[in-house]
C-alpha cells in the first residue's frame, strides 16, 4: 500500500492482517517491536490489534532463496544460501542473550493467551507422544528412553547467553533479496531460543518447510562457515566442539519433530501438493533420509538411544518406501 507524507513525499509499505488477534500476531508484532534496527527484517510501522495486523516497511519483491533453489543457476542458488547464513548470524548477533524486551512485547499483547518465549520443549514433548502412537501403528521401536532422549534436548538447548530472538520458520521462501542481502520475513512464529536450532535448519535441511530439496554438502557447510564468521566475535562458542553437538542435537530434534508432523500423511495419503507451482519433496523422501542421516548426528550429539532408534526406522520406512529419496535441489541436478 501507498502512504503520502506531509511534505508530499510517498512511499509504499506493507499492510499484513491476521485473521485473529491470536499468537501469530502476538508472536509477529512482539518481534517487529523488539528487533533492533540492525536486524536483517522489515521495520516495525504500525500495529492493531482490531482488526489484527502490522505495517512494516517494504523490502521490496526480490526473490527468496526458495526462488533461486527452484531455478537453473546453481551458482545463483549456492550463493543465496550463504547469504541466507549470513542473514540469520545478523539477526542472532543483534539479539544475543537479551530475551527479556521480546518477552515483555509478548506479555503487552498476549492478554490471557499462553504464548511462551521458546515453544520447542513443549513441541518435543508433543511429538514423544505422537511418535508412541505412530510406532504403536507400524510396528516401529519408540521405547521410552528414546522419547527421555528427545525431551532431554529440549533441556540441553535452554541457555540464555546462547538464545537469540528467530523467526523459527526461517524457511527458503520467508525471505526477500534486497541490495543490502538478504532480509528475513514472516514472524508469525518468533521465539527466543539456542541459536542451534536456526543453524541446523541447514544440516536436516530446511525442517519446517516445503522447500525442503537436499543441499550439496559442500555449500551446507560453507554456509556454516560464513555464519561462525559473522557471529563468533559475539559467541565464541560456535568455534568449539559443543557448538558441533549442539548443533546435531538440533538437527536430531527436528528429524523427529518433523516425522511426527510429516509420517501421518505419509503412511497414508502422501499425494503431490494440489498447487502446482509448489515444487516439493514428497513426505516420504523427507522422512526416510532424514532419518538416515540423523544416525550420525545422534551418535555425534551424545543420543545413543535416538541414534538406535533413527536407524532402525530409517531402515524400516525405506523398506516400506523404496523410493523416498531426497533429491538436490532443481538448481543443482
Amino acid at each position: 500500500m501507498h502512504i503520502k507524507y506531509q511534505d508530499g513525499r510517498t512511499d509504499t509499505v506493507v499492510f499484513k492482517e491476521h485473521t485473529t488477534a491470536g499468537e501469530g500476531w502476538v508472536r509477529e508484532a512482539a518481534a517487529l517491536a523488539s528487533l533492533p534496527v540492525t536486524a536483517p527484517a522489515a521495520v516495525l510501522l504500525a500495529e492493531s490489534s482490531t482488526p489484527a495486523a502490522v505495517v512494516m516497511s517494504d523490502l521490496g519483491r526480490g526473490a527468496s532463496v526458495a526462488d533461486r533453489l527452484l531455478g537453473d543457476d546453481a551458482e545463483d542458488a549456492s550463493d543465496s544460501v550463504v547469504q541466507w547464513a549470513r542473514a540469520i548470524a545478523r539477526l542472532h548477533v543483534s539479539t544475543l542473550g537479551v530475551p527479556g524486551r521480546f518477552s515483555a512485547e509478548l506479555l503487552k499483547r498476549s492478554g490471557e493467551l499462553p504464548v511462551v518465549s521458546d515453544p520447542l520443549p513443549g513441541l518435543l514433548s508433543e511429538a514423544a507422544a505422537v511418535l508412541t502412537r505412530l510406532a504403536a501403528d507400524t510396528g516401529l521401536d519408540w521405547p521410552d528412553d528414546a522419547a527421555d532422549e528427545l525431551r532431554s534436548i529440549g533441556v540441553r538447548l535452554t541457555r540464555p547467553d546462547r538464545s537469540v530472538l528467530s523467526p523459527t520458520d526461517a524457511c527458503p521462501d520467508n525471505n526477500v533479496s534486497t541490495l543490502h542481502g538478504v532480509y528475513l520475513v514472516d514472524f508469525e512464529g518468533a521465539s527466543f531460543w539456542h541459536a542451534a536450532w536456526d543453524v541446523a535448519y541447514l544440516t536436516v535441511p530446511w525442517p519446517s518447510c516445503w522447500c525442503a530439496w537436499r543441499l550439496p554438502e559442500e555449500l551446507s557447510q560453507e554456509a556454516l562457515r560464513r555464519y561462525r564468521a559473522e557471529v563468533r566475535e559475539a559467541m565464541p562458542y560456535v568455534d568449539s566442539e559443543e557448538f558441533n553437538g549442539d548443533v546435531a542435537a538440533a538437527g536430531v530434534a527436528w528429524t523427529f519433530l518433523s516425522t511426527s508432523w510429516l509420517m501421518p500423511t505419509a503412511l497414508t495419503a502422501d499425494t503431490p501438493p494440489p498447487d502446482a507451482r509448489i515444487v516439493a519433496p514428497s513426505r516420504q523422501a523427507m522422512i526416510v533420509p532424514r532419518l538416515a542421516g540423523a544416525t550420525e548426528q545422534a551418535e555425534l550429539a551424545g543420543l545413543p538411544r535416538l541414534a538406535a532408534v533413527a536407524q532402525q526406522w530409517a531402515k524400516s520406512l525405506h523398506d516400506r518406501w523404496p523410493t523416498a529419496s531426497l533429491a538436490l535441489a532443481p538448481a543443482f541436478r
